[in-house]
């Protein structure tokens, strides 16, 4: 019998006994994206037990919510949850102090505690006034908690390459032959982009979030800002390297996306 073949016995019957063989497959998918991870962020996540442990549940999850009238296919839809749950465990490796943990958390459950109350998305002027901390301050701190710096010279080659051929599209500038030029490349841009703006680019280049995902993540920024901050960043890259070759400066528009 067929996956899809199962698939459909399970949407007309809902029988366990389909849903079981699906997971037993799906389990099988899911633990090899877990090692393909584990390969390429070796230096990162460092309990691929536990991730591994974690799959079935994720796996048996995504089989009970999946929609197939969405049009999107089954094993999408799994890594999208599977890739998830590899950025919160790349996320939990704490970069924190203790009293910027501690304060990390009780922003999240105000936050928590302010939405179930009132129904209402809270700002961050809110949250930090009922905490008694400073805006600037507190952002600087869920920064830090985003993301650490990318370890470039554990991503495999091909993932090089798919970051530059992005940035060459965006920002119409020529992608190098050499794969040691353009890991360069990559680490020029990251290390001139500041702070803020190089999560954003890692999240959207590296791990291929959407601006909504970005914006989710992020917290303080729309998805319309998200993408303003691409466009403004995909422009200051182009100027960046026209400035070390001027023979780049012809003419070409700034994709968007």
């Amino acid at each position: 019998m067929t996956v899809d073949q199962v698939w459909q016995k399970w949407y007309q019957n809902r029988d366990p006994r389909d849903k079981q063989w699906l997971v037993d497959y799906y389990y099988k998918v899911a633990v090899r994206y877990i090692m393909q991870a584990a390969a390429i962020f070796k230096d990162i996540l460092t309990d691929v037990d536990q991730l591994i442990s974690n799959a079935g549940y994720e796996v048996l999850i995504a089989v009970g919510q999946y929609d197939p009238t969405k049009k999107k296919k089954f094993t999408s839809y799994l890594f999208k949850r599977m890739q998830w749950a590899v950025w919160n465990m790349m996320r939990d490796k704490d970069n924190l102090s203790e009293y910027e943990r501690r304060l990390v958390k009780q922003y999240r459950r105000a936050k928590a505690g302010w939405k179930s109350t009132t129904q209402t998305e809270p700002t961050d002027e809110e949250i930090c006034a009922k905490l008694g901390v400073p805006v600037q301050q507190m952002q600087q701190i869920r920064a830090k908690d985003l993301l650490k710096d990318v370890p470039l010279n554990a991503l495999p080659d091909y993932k090089i390459d798919d970051i530059m051929a992005q940035v060459a599209v965006k920002c119409h500038i020529p992608t190098p032959s050499e794969i040691i030029e353009r890991r360069d490349m990559v680490q020029k841009i990251l290390s001139y982009l500041d702070e803020r703006n190089r999560q954003i680019f890692i999240l959207r280049f590296l791990y291929g979030l959407t601006t909504k995902e970005i914006s989710k993540i992020i917290g303080t920024i729309s998805a319309g800002g998200i993408e303003s901050m691409l466009k403004r960043q995909r422009v200051k890259i182009r100027a960046f390297f026209v400035k070390d070759d001027p023979s780049l400066a012809i003419s070409g528009k700034i994709k968007n996306g």
